[in-house]
């Protein structure tokens, strides 16, 4: 073929896909857009407070927490939405459009959420560490911009791949960090002597936040169900070449659970304590069956995952023994020991099915 052929171009192989480098890619890029509109709201921002302390009032923390919000929520839809298009998720094709949207609505929040709170504690920290520091506006903006283009460029990343233990990773980051603040902000310091519930009562924002990390997590948790289900219908496929009902099972198990958390946020304590009482029971009750048959549901799981996983639910049942009849323990400690019993959990068990998975993998490689 002679050089300059019109043909040379076409009989040329084509370049091989390399997604981790676009992404890395696209990444940077949504940091520096991050970085231009953070310069430019606090420049805005910051003409109402020419010297702005790092925390407190309208201060470069405030303004950076809810510049990088902003921008984090952008990048992560943008990224979410690029990733659903490049066909590595088929199985979420068929998930009705409304779903999808529940979905990507209640991740984008998660996400903020651990933004905002992460940038909001870090920068109460530093105002401790250099006390008395006061920025002038183009110090203060061009700290926010670097807080959102670091804060975007994460966030890109973590939405261009989800996988089920990414999802577990970050709804217990959110539903932690969620939980404390409401702690640390809520109205009555005493709290704790009555129930883990209590924050949720009143029409305090402590209050709001509480109900909305609840509300949030549970359709997180149905999300969680649909990433796990298509990673066990992987998983089956390749160790008994059909996909079993049993991941149908966990699925609509972890659905019913997330449901049910949702509803205890949707009905605060204030609200109906019956119903909001009902709701926290029933909760335990299916997360704990759950944990209970899971080594019938999918077998073939580590061993020590599954003695952990009985020790775990003992350990619910003995905290409610020791709340009733012994009065050891008060309703708040049952709450706090069953949710952070419940979620470790998940993250535990998310990782052994993504470790089950790459063994899989790496076993079909090798044949």
């Amino acid at each position: 073929m002679a050089p300059g052929d019109p043909n040379q171009a076409a009989a040329a192989p084509a370049r091989p896909s390399r997604p981790a480098t676009s992404a890395e890619g696209a990444a940077i890029l949504a940091a520096a857009a991050a970085l231009v509109l953070g310069v430019c709201g606090g420049l805005i921002a910051f003409q109402f407070n020419l010297e702005p302390p790092l925390f407190g009032g309208l201060s470069v923390g405030i303004v950076a927490a809810l510049a990088a919000s902003v921008c984090c929520a952008g990048a992560f839809i943008v990224s979410y939405r690029r990733s659903l298009r490049s066909g590595r998720s088929p199985w979420r094709d068929p998930v009705p459009i409304a779903k999808q949207i529940l979905d990507i609505g209640a991740l984008t929040l998660t996400h903020v959420g651990i933004v905002f709170l992460g940038t909001v504690g870090v920068y109460s920290v530093l105002q401790n560490a250099f006390l008395g520091l006061k920025l002038d506006p183009f110090a203060a903006s061009a700290l926010t911009g670097l807080t959102a283009a670091v804060c975007s460029y994460f966030v890109y990343l973590s939405a261009t791949e989800l996988t089920a233990y990414r999802v577990s990773n970050v709804l217990a980051i959110f539903l932690l960090s969620g939980a404390l603040t409401s702690m640390l902000f809520a109205d009555d310091p005493f709290w704790w002597q009555r129930n883990f519930s209590y924050l949720g009562q009143g029409f305090q924002l402590s209050a709001f936040w509480f109900n909305g990390t609840l509300v949030i997590s549970g359709i997180v948790v149905t999300t969680l169900a649909d990433y796990m289900t298509s990673e066990l219908s992987d998983r089956d496929r390749a160790l008994r070449g059909s996909v079993r009902r049993r991941t149908l099972v966990v699925r609509w198990g972890l659905v019913l659970g997330g449901l049910l958390l949702a509803g205890v946020g949707l009905i605060p304590v204030n609200l109906n304590n019956t119903i909001h009482t009902a709701l926290s029971v029933a909760m335990i009750g299916v997360f704990a069956l759950f944990m209970l048959v899971l080594p019938i549901l999918v077998p073939g799981l580590a061993r020590p995952f599954v003695v952990t996983t009985y020790l775990f639910v003992i350990a619910i049942v003995a905290t409610g023994v020791l709340m009733q009849p012994v009065g050891y323990f008060n309703l708040t400690a049952l709450e706090l020991v069953a949710a952070t019993i419940i979620f470790g959990w998940l993250v535990l068990f998310m990782r052994n099915i993504a470790a089950s998975v790459s063994d899989d993998q790496e076993d079909r490689r090798r044949e």
